[in-house]
């Protein structure tokens, strides 16, 4: 027999901030954002995320296994821009990207329609919600690596809200 428990649990389901990358954004670069971001947030692992959108992907120090439901965190790019990803095997992309000069974005012109990369955040399976603090830190690496952003951030009530999980147990 199957029974259903609903749980009420807080995730984070909202736009990000834009960016606007200063010159050409490449696979090297988005390794160096990620290894940037390592070496702040020591207790997490970021790679460049294996999604057709492209995006950042970070978990606490646990192995990513994909497809698989355990808590993760997510900045995917996109929405109205053409942004180049490409096929990503999770275990190697660190070592494969590393001095690609493979372009993902191309550089921001003012005034010129779809020329910003929106972002979109996501925590997922328990993970905790996105907070402002780590998106300013996040900030702070884009324009390290040449990548301004829009002012804004998401309100807080926009990084954590409510939803209902369905917990499956099997007797």
């Amino acid at each position: 027999m199957v029974e259903q428990e609903i749980m009420n649990i807080d995730i984070t389901y909202c736009s990000g901030f834009d960016l606007k990358p200063n010159n050409t954004i490449t696979k090297n670069d988005m390794v160096n954002i990620c290894n940037d971001l390592n070496e702040i947030f020591t207790d997490s692992l970021f790679i460049p995320e294996p999604i057709t959108e492209g995006g950042i992907l970070f978990y606490k120090n646990t192995p990513y296994i994909e497809g698989a439901k355990q808590p993760y965190k997510s900045m995917r790019f996109g929405g109205g821009r053409d942004t180049q990803w490409y096929i990503i095997n999770s275990d190697d992309v660190m070592q494969t990207w590393k001095d690609s000069q493979d372009t993902i974005f191309t550089p921001y012109i003012r005034n010129k329609r779809n020329s910003k990369v929106s972002t979109f955040l996501k925590a997922f399976y328990g993970a905790k919600p996105w907070t402002q603090e780590e998106l300013i830190i996040f900030k702070r690496v884009f324009l390290k690596n040449n990548i301004e952003t829009t002012v804004r951030l998401p309100a807080k009530k926009n990084l954590s809200q409510k939803n209902d999980v369905y917990k499956k147990f099997i007797y």
